[in-house]
């Protein structure tokens, strides 16, 4: 058995793992940079390896897409923490594309949260940005009251 302080340490000095996925990103990249500079070994998931250059000691990449379970399965086993970003449409041509969007955003975003529950994942924390819910519009003093755009 150990003593309170025993647990203390080994907790402390034992390193979380967390994937981001949509991690090549300018958001998943930044949080990786945090999370590596905090002690936690991060694992990049995305479709394309980040463009910065090599990457720092405590961050690896691992090429995959959420649109393929299984793969987003094997990628998920092990973690301690999800960190889900990844995304597609909102900017640019891929606006257009609108099954894309559908099959990233939902399908992708389903994915993960299965393969969380299935692998066992104790936390997911998911991403966001304003873009998606408020179109843009400059938010000044807001809060969970704000009305959402109109569905389309």
């Amino acid at each position: 058995m150990f003593s309170g302080s025993t647990m203390t340490t080994m907790r402390s000095t034992q390193k979380d793992t967390c994937l981001i996925t949509g991690g090549s990103g300018y958001f998943g990249y930044r949080l990786a940079c945090s999370l590596q500079s905090k002690g936690s070994a991060v694992i990049l998931f995305d479709v394309m390896p980040p463009l910065t250059g090599p990457l720092p000691e405590g961050i690896t990449f691992l090429q995959g897409d959420i649109r393929e379970y299984p793969q987003v399965r094997r990628a998920l086993s092990g973690v301690d923490c999800v960190f889900h970003s990844a995304s597609y449409g909102m900017s640019g041509r891929e606006q257009l594309n609108r099954r894309r969007i559908q099959e990233v955003n939902v399908g992708g975003t389903q994915n993960v949260l299965e393969a969380c529950v299935e692998t066992g994942v104790p936390r997911l924390v998911y991403t966001s940005t304003f873009n998606v819910v408020f179109g843009g519009r400059v938010i000044e003093n807001g809060d969970e009251s704000l009305h959402y755009l109109p569905r389309g």
